[in-house]
């Protein structure tokens, strides 16, 4: 499939989304027929449906990863030593995709048709490290589940009317960590099916009338929106559960870029600024110093040696100014990582690239001062600045 265009901010989300009743489509229309409505909609470049089922289970330690474990210590710690890090159950959703969707699912992933599609054997593709909030950390985070290509999630339930456990096995044929449009970020792990093994897995599902919900990626989403609005009034269903999410994300996106704009405009003159300050203080100290060069031209010192010296102290500066400025712009980049890390799991690392321009440009401003303040004192006479005493 191809990438939602709003994954800078939704990684998972489609444009445009509808959660409705099977019940509620079934005497209306089918679920084919609605999404076939919504892909036919104008400028909808993909369309389909799917059902879900969402459980708690205790996956065995075997198939988990050790980023997992790393997490699961980490919230152990928070809680306490009577906190069994073994016993904590993941949210699986186990999702029944359209089955044309599937097989090019499939097609894209390159993965056999016959396996995943086997009535017999009932084989799912995992779609994990999925980034979600956890309340007992009280932050966001990302993570890698499963460690394992052929991982088994075993869900014990109790047969209703029945004192007897029941075990259904969710086989894992792979894993997959880029996330399509048609999964959401509600649970931590999500198992693919086609829609019509749903009763293969779950023998239930045959009878139940569960949620389905419809995921629509459109090129010009308000559009798209409006006609489908049409669409569901039409087949006497509600409109209430139809939702533009591409509306929101533009919404988002322009709050960020408002926010870029100031930044940025800031950085800049906060750096022109500083820039100014630089070329006043060295200007103004090669200006001071016009006596002391013309007394090292009188006893001999050439152009040549005096650029030598003047390319010395531009180093010295800057090596000085980088000496200071290096060590505490990187002791603040941590503690904003800190403050950062209270609400959502993340690296530290160093912004090497900025540091790198930074390091330039601060020699650049050094050296091109320099250059300009020595340029206007070389027509100086070596006797008249000698003379002159208010330099």
């Amino acid at each position: 499939f191809e990438k939602n265009k709003y994954d800078i901010i939704y990684n998972y989300d489609p444009d445009i989304y509808m959660r409705d009743t099977q019940s509620q489509a079934s005497e209306m229309i089918s679920q084919e027929e609605l999404s076939a409505l919504f892909g036919g909609s104008k400028d909808v470049t993909k369309a389909t449906y799917a059902t879900k089922r969402t459980m708690h289970v205790n996956i065995e330690k075997k198939y988990l990863s050790d980023s997992y474990f790393a997490y699961l210590t980490e919230l152990s710690e928070k809680l306490g030593e009577d906190y069994d890090i073994t016993k904590r159950a993941v949210a699986v959703c186990a999702v029944f995709l359209e089955d044309k969707v599937y097989e090019e699912f499939l097609e894209e992933n390159k993965l056999d048709k016959n396996r995943y599609m086997d009535t017999n054997a009932p084989l799912g593709v995992a779609i994990d490290g999925n980034t979600f909030f956890d309340y007992d950390l009280g932050k966001y985070v990302t993570t890698n589940i499963l460690n394992s290509q052929n991982a088994q999630i075993i869900i014990e339930r109790e047969n209703e009317g029945e004192n007897e456990t029941e075990k259904v096995v969710l086989q894992v044929g792979t894993v997959l960590e880029e996330r399509p449009y048609f999964i959401g970020d509600t649970c931590e792990l999500s198992i693919v099916y086609p829609y019509s093994l749903r009763s293969a897995v779950f023998p239930e599902m045959a009878e139940e009338n569960s949620f389905c919900e419809h995921y629509i990626l459109s090129e010009n989403h308000k559009e798209s929106f409006d006609a489908m609005k049409d669409i569901v009034v039409e087949n006497g269903l509600s409109k209430q559960y139809l939702y533009d999410y591409a509306e929101g994300v533009e919404e988002s996106r322009t709050l960020i870029m408002i926010i870029q704009v100031f930044s940025y405009g800031f950085i800049i003159l906060i750096s022109l600024i500083a820039a100014a300050n630089v070329f006043n203080t060295i200007s103004t100290n090669i200006h001071l110093r016009r006596r002391e060069f013309a007394m090292l031209k009188s006893v001999g010192m050439s152009q040549k040696e005096m650029r030598h010296m003047m390319n010395f102290e531009c180093i010295l500066y800057g090596s000085r100014a980088l000496l200071y400025g290096l060590p505490v712009s990187a002791l603040i980049t941590y503690l904003i990582y800190l403050v950062i890390s209270e609400g959502f799991s993340t690296g530290y690392y160093l912004p090497w690239g900025a540091i790198g321009i930074a390091v330039l440009s601060v020699f650049l401003v050094v050296f091109a001062t320099m250059m300009y303040s020595m340029k206007k004192i070389q027509m100086d006479n070596p006797i008249d600045a000698l003379k002159n005493e208010n330099i």
